[in-house]
């Protein structure tokens, strides 16, 4: 499994999320890092129904720091999920309106 992630444009905050092997959630936590500056954060065990106790791993990006992952993601891509590109539109007028 490469990975699986989520878009969550909450009323509360914003989230992505992204579900995968120890390795592919690193990768990922290493790119953010790198490409935005975010720092501290970690794996931790999936808690998805019926994947508890499994080796699958998961990280969650919040607020600001979710609307940066996703501007890195979405910005200037050509290859997305309508629904998830949808999300990520949602979120980005939201915070122009704040």
């Amino acid at each position: 499994m490469n990975g699986d992630g989520g878009v969550y444009d909450y009323e509360e905050r914003d989230q992505i999320s992204l579900c995968g092997t120890l390795e592919t959630i690193f990768e990922f936590i290493i790119f953010c890092t790198k490409e935005l500056g975010i720092k501290d954060k970690y794996p931790s065990h999936s808690n998805k129904e019926g994947y508890k106790n499994s080796t699958l791993y998961q990280v969650h990006y919040y607020g600001k720091d979710c609307t940066k992952v996703l501007t890195l993601l979405y910005k200037d891509s050509t290859t997305y999920l309508d629904r998830k590109y949808q999300k990520y539109l949602n979120i980005i007028q939201d915070e122009k309106v704040k």
